[in-house]
């Protein structure tokens, strides 16, 4: 090969590599997470731990959760101002959040934040509406509501490829039944207004505690023909992972996590020595100490923009010391979308 002729195919090596390499992602992975972070009570209950003592756990372990996943969306319930600045200095400057005190509006009383990364995130717009007759009323009761409660709107799109992005956050009513059912009826019609508002095919997920299982009327109204689907039912067995109930409360000591993996290592290992067959070493993930399901992430289009769903776990909030970081345990979801088509 003539030198001339050796350098054109060189360089035309190092553009071909130069375009593949500036070309746009084929797909978009996100990460959404909800989890109730339990307030920073000044009065803890029987083992509960102070914030001050969880706060390192739960801070390392949602940085874990996200860590070198800058488009992961983070949506949490019982966030009091306190520990929102705590988490967003433990988080680091990468991390912003949304969201207002429910009571009035701006501080006061718990947050539903979402929490995103600016440099992977462009917050087009976020609003606040709370669950009751008056939406637009800070600090507004619904129906037969005992507190004020909220949904957190974020509107995004991503810095590097533009793609439209709804993620909401919020925590239903403990008490009231009838604002529990209001409150699905009421985030059905919301989901649908921001798809509208956003188009069609735009992704809209809701994450949050709605203090209701699968079979309350509440949940029934969210699943409903036409309305969100529960992304843990539209994740494929073989992708879900982790523990089924959300809610542990702090008095239920999860033996099975505790005692069976180290049981099951020590047989494990004096089988071997005795000659028998090694067993795989299995927690048991789903004890009776676990409490319920009512912590969710939905999803308002299955067939939004090329959306796969590539996992759903639910983590644990208790380790091997017996501490609980929380009295809920936080969801995971894995989502990617194929931007070939979107177009």
């Amino acid at each position: 090969m003539r030198p001339a002729t050796f350098v054109a195919f060189l360089f035309g090596i190092v553009g071909a590599y130069s375009a593949n390499t500036t070309s746009a992602p084929h797909d978009l992975n996100v990460r959404l997470m909800t989890y109730n972070v339990r307030w920073a009570t000044p009065s803890p209950e029987s083992n509960e731990e102070k914030w001050s003592v969880r706060r390192p756990r739960m801070a390392a372990q949602i940085n874990a959760i996200t860590a070198g996943r800058p488009e992961s969306l983070m949506c949490m319930q019982e966030v009091v101002e306190q520990q929102l600045l705590d988490l967003s200095t433990d988080l680091g400057s990468k991390w912003a959040h949304v969201g207002v005190g429910r009571d009035d509006g701006v501080a006061a009383g718990e947050f539903s934040p979402i929490f995103y990364r600016p440099d992977a995130w462009r917050l087009v717009d976020n609003r606040t509406y709370w669950l009751s007759e008056t939406p637009d009323v800070p600090g507004s009761k619904g129906w037969d509501a005992a507190m004020a409660r909220l949904v957190t709107v974020g509107n995004f799109t991503h810095v590097e490829t533009g793609f439209p992005f709804v993620f909401m956050c919020t925590h239903f009513d403990d008490q009231g039944s009838l604002a529990q059912r209001k409150s699905a009826e009421f985030l059905v019609n919301l989901t649908q207004e921001w798809e509208s508002a956003a188009g069609d095919m735009t992704p809209v997920f809701l994450g949050g505690d709605l203090n209701v299982e699968s079979d309350h009327a509440a949940y029934q109204i969210l699943v409903a023909e036409g309305a969100l689907h529960d992304v843990r039912d539209v994740t494929t067995a073989s992708r879900r992972s982790g523990f089924v109930h959300t809610y542990t409360g702090f008095n239920n000591v999860n033996w099975g996590n505790l005692l069976w993996v180290p049981f099951a290592i020590l047989t494990s290992k004096l089988g071997a020595w005795l000659g028998f067959a090694a067993q795989p070493v299995v927690s048991n993930l789903n004890t009776d100490a676990d409490d319920m399901l009512i912590d969710y992430l939905f999803v308002r289009n299955t067939a939004a923009k090329g959306v796969d769903f590539l996992s759903h776990a639910v983590l644990p909030n208790q380790f091997e010391d017996g501490m609980f970081i929380s009295d809920h345990r936080p969801v995971v979801a894995d989502v990617s979308f194929d931007l070939s088509s979107s177009a």
